[in-house]
């Protein structure tokens, strides 16, 4: 039994004929128009990373801001981009960039939560960092970086006995 070409097929070729396209593959290269490639989320956080170790800040921000929000890579652009304006001493511009990565509630929102209660504590606005950090170890109870870093905050605060409670909760959690 003879097989008949689809229609799509059929139109394809009938339109590519009265473009005066051929379908010979040597003379079908020459016929199509350049395509532009973009580099992919993971290629512009490398590039970002060796810029960075370069200390070349404004070139590695740039990779990171990049990264499109669609990226599956967007939360590690925005960690990279709240760390390089941490660095740089630019802790307004720091915090946006974790309170963004926290709001997309995606893999890493405890690293982001964890970073804000860090900026947070440092900044002395203890009760701000504990009440983010109690909000995320309802969503993550045995996440001992959340436990750590609160333990942290509370004796940065000079609660002392509820920062030793809190070390001994993220003990039992995890002993190793």
């Amino acid at each position: 039994m003879r097989t008949f070409p689809s229609r799509a097929l059929l139109a394809f070729a009938t339109l590519a004929l009265a473009q005066g396209l051929t379908l010979d593959p040597a003379h079908a290269q020459s016929k199509l128009p350049e395509l532009r490639t973009f580099p992919t989320g993971a290629e512009l956080l490398e590039s970002g990373h060796a810029l960075n170790r370069e200390e070349k800040y404004a070139d590695a921000l740039a990779k990171y801001e990049a990264v499109s929000e669609n990226d599956t890579t967007y939360e590690d652009a925005l960690l990279e981009i709240g760390v390089l304006h941490y660095k740089q001493k630019d802790l307004d511009r720091c915090e946006k960039a974790f309170l963004r990565g926290h709001a997309l509630k995606g893999e890493h929102a405890h690293i982001f939560a964890k970073n804000l209660g860090l900026l947070y504590s440092e900044q002395k606005k203890y009760d701000q960092a504990l009440a983010l950090l109690d909000a995320s170890l309802k969503e993550f109870p045995r996440n001992t970086d959340l436990l750590y870093t609160k333990g942290g905050v509370l004796e940065n605060k000079g609660d002392h006995l509820a920062a030793l409670e809190t070390y001994m909760a993220c003990a039992r959690t995890n002993p190793y």
